[in-house]
């Protein structure tokens, strides 16, 4: 499936720059302490009438929830918390395919932020 026929025939779920203090990094500095990240993490599920009822759905409450819990745990690495998310996520019901980008925003000196990003594809 292509990326453009996915947006065609799913709906968008999302959060955006999930302001977060993580402990992040190889040096001694990232790690002693906190520093700012932010997490951006969008779901494409298939378009289909909800009838007002959660459950038919992908909550992007849910979607910040997983980036919290996952992010209070320890990591070395922004890739090893893009990994734990994607894993997470990508089992949700009804989700079709993903990303999760995942920035430091005072890692690299003169720009706005430095990160990764992942997309992923669920088969049907």
């Amino acid at each position: 499936m292509t990326l453009e026929e996915l947006q065609l025939s799913c709906r968008r779920i999302y959060i955006e720059d999930l302001r977060l203090l993580a402990r992040l990094g190889i040096y001694p500095h990232e790690i002693a302490a906190a520093q700012e990240i932010l997490i951006s993490a969008s779901v494409w599920v298939d378009k289909k009438p909800l009838g007002e009822d959660i459950e038919n759905t992908v909550s992007y409450a849910t979607l910040a929830e997983i980036a919290r819990r996952i992010v209070r745990s320890h990591h070395f690495l922004v890739e090893t918390v893009v990994e734990e998310m994607i894993r997470e996520i990508r089992v949700l019901p009804g989700v079709r395919a993903g990303r999760v980008d995942c920035r430091k925003t005072h890692a690299v000196t003169g720009a706005d932020a430095s990160g990764v990003e992942e997309f992923f594809l669920n088969e049907q």
